[in-house]
């Protein structure tokens, strides 16, 4: 997340090079800044992953403009759609089974283009 005296101003992502240094591979304004930022922030208070702690991932789905929160632990994995989702659940903990089910519904109803 990209603050600018204080306030939350655009997200960058970052990749590993092959030589293992770490490089900015995008940088992001619009709605899902301030979602993701609510989202992480909301995640870090689930008792369910205090005990077990998680690894903090990002799932995007651009033919669906949908991204969602992966909160990964050796434990289990949970997905966190971000506001506006396509299918709902925003904020939400979503199993990974219940989140694909939905994702996959989505899908099947969608109109194939011409």
């Amino acid at each position: 997340m990209v603050e600018d005296g204080g306030k939350l101003v655009a997200s960058a992502e970052t990749e590993v090079n092959p030589d293992g240094t770490q490089e900015v591979a995008s940088f992001t304004e619009g709605p899902f800044v301030a979602a993701t930022d609510l989202a992480v922030k909301a995640a870090r208070k689930l008792p369910q992953l205090a005990a077990i702690g998680f690894e903090l991932r990002l799932l995007r789905v651009p033919a669906r403009y949908l991204m969602a929160l992966w909160l990964h632990s050796p434990a289990a994995d949970l997905l966190v759609p971000l506001p506006p989702s396509p299918i709902g659940k925003e904020g939400e903990p979503v199993l990974p089974a219940v989140f694909f089910s939905d994702l996959a519904g989505l899908a099947a109803t969608a109109t194939p283009p011409p």
